[in-house]
């Protein structure tokens, strides 16, 4: 399948977007066009980057376009995305021919438990405020066809997603510890997520990285309470 990755999406689907961008929660909690997969009818590693000075300050690669960074203005706000495993070319959309990091074991190791049939070998996890959306898109960089996995932990969010002319979508509600398998037809689909809702981080989640009376990081007590990780998992080439 050959697809433009300078698509535009469908006119409709951006209208979608921005309804529900903007939609009160009320509206959000009762609407029937909303599928809610939820509703109701202290171990820490010490390479972590909560156990840095929060004054420290990252330097840009190119000082002359970007400024410094203090390690409190990236996890409080600047820290959008991260990769793991193929380092993906934003700029170019593709991945680098070079031979990628490997993926983290640990995580493949679980992702196998649960979709054997994956072989991750990367991930763009995103880092989400409420007030934050992602734009619709498709993923297709990939040469495989493998399907996606999404995992997401945190706050709630609005998740949209649309065949290839946007003819026919859905508005999902995902909670913390839900996954999303796009494979078959929707593993080219048109998604977005056009709004992530505040105060709906899990009740056992809101403090960390803090856990009861644990207070190594207790200047960053509730930061998951803010936010929402989103973990999409994807296998670049078909293994030969």
């Amino acid at each position: 399948m050959t697809l433009d990755p300078a698509a535009k999406p469908p006119e409709r689907l951006r209208s979608v977007f921005k309804k529900w961008q903007h939609a009160a929660l009320q509206e959000i909690i009762e609407s029937t066009d909303i599928v809610d997969l939820q509703r109701d009818d202290g171990h820490h590693e010490q390479c972590s980057f909560f156990n840095l000075d929060s004054s420290i300050a990252f330097q840009p690669k190119d000082p002359s376009t970007h400024k410094e960074i203090t390690v409190e203005q990236m996890l409080r706000r600047k820290l959008r995305w991260m990769t793991l495993g193929g380092q993906y070319d934003w700029t170019r959309k593709v991945y680098p021919d070079e031979a990628a990091p490997a993926f983290p074991p640990d995580v493949a190791r679980k992702l196998n438990d649960y979709f054997p049939s994956i072989e991750p070998q990367a991930a763009i996890v995103n880092f989400y405020t409420p007030g934050d959306t992602l734009s619709v898109h498709r993923d297709i960089s990939e040469e495989s066809d493998q399907a996606l996995i999404s995992l997401s932990i945190g706050c709630d969010s609005l998740f949209l997603a649309a065949n290839r002319d946007g003819s026919e979508y859905a508005i999902i509600r995902l909670r913390s510890g839900d996954a999303v398998l796009m494979s078959g037809e929707s593993r080219h689909a048109w998604h977005g997520v056009p709004r992530v809702l505040a105060n709906t981080c899990p009740l056992e989640l809101q403090d960390w990285p803090c856990y009861g009376g644990d207070d190594r990081f207790a200047q960053w007590r509730g930061w998951l309470g803010t936010k929402r990780i989103n973990i999409n998992v994807r296998q670049m080439t078909d293994s030969k």
